[in-house]
């Protein structure tokens, strides 16, 4: 009987041993200087967005979410989907909200900017109106975080 509980309390301490080696790698790899440096520009990224939105539309306004593709979607609700008013149809929103990608410029998120249009006509058309408030400088998508 102690043989046996000898070998489970070892076979349990090496499998303990084996998580914690394996955990402290999983660490030290996302404290990479690389990684590291791409997960800030990601943060800057979204923060970007979030800024420029609620330089466009404030909380508990309602908006319509516009999107060209399903990847500008996911990255607009990324940026702002934890506090922006989502209109449960357009004829309920009061601006349309949605991403224009590959914009020259320097009031840009990595080359891409926020823009609202008002749902209601404004002295004979719609108002467009474009995020400002931060920039992030560069082009293309933030960098595909680490799987």
């Amino acid at each position: 009987m102690i043989i046996i509980g000898a070998g489970v309390v070892i076979v349990g301490l090496t499998g303990l041993g084996v998580q914690a080696v394996r955990g402290n790698n999983t660490v030290s790899s996302q404290r990479h200087a690389a990684i590291m440096h791409d997960a800030a520009v990601d943060n800057a990224f979204y923060r970007c967005l979030d800024v420029q939105t609620r330089s466009l539309v404030s909380p508990g306004e309602p908006v319509w979410l516009v999107a060209g593709s399903f990847g500008d979607l996911v990255t607009l609700i990324k940026g702002v989907g934890n506090w922006v008013t989502i209109a449960d149809r357009l004829s309920s929103a009061q601006a349309t909200v949605e991403l224009r990608d590959n914009v020259a410029g320097g009031q840009t998120c990595l080359g891409t900017v926020v823009v609202a249009k008002d749902t209601t006509p404004h002295h004979g058309g719609d108002r467009v109106r474009i995020g400002s408030g931060a920039s992030v400088p560069g082009v293309g998508p933030p960098p595909a975080p680490p799987l």
